[in-house]
């Protein structure tokens, strides 16, 4: 599960390269994109991962809305983002 979250994010980065951001993981493990974040998306817990990998944006919104996923400094990853769920499917 990690792995995918991290290509996607890897994916994001390659498409702007100044997109700045970090992902923090439930078992503590951090990823960063770029020199310094404006973004840190904090995963608390697997099932967080997973709605967001299996339902994109909405995914996004219900873990943060349940307090599964915790957003410090929003970023407008806009088109950015949707392409990267885009190309996501294939990995599957």
């Amino acid at each position: 599960m990690k792995n995918i979250v991290k290509n996607l994010a890897e994916m994001i980065h390659q498409s702007d390269q100044n997109v700045c951001f970090a992902i923090e993981f439930w078992d503590g493990d951090t990823i960063h994109f770029g020199a310094l974040p404006q973004m840190t998306l904090r995963l608390k817990t697997e099932t967080c991962a997973r709605k967001i990998i299996e339902t994109g944006f909405i995914g996004v919104r219900d873990s943060y809305i349940m307090g599964e996923l915790e957003i410090d400094n929003f970023l407008p990853l806009g088109l950015t983002g949707e392409q990267a769920m885009e190309q996501s499917n294939n990995f599957e």
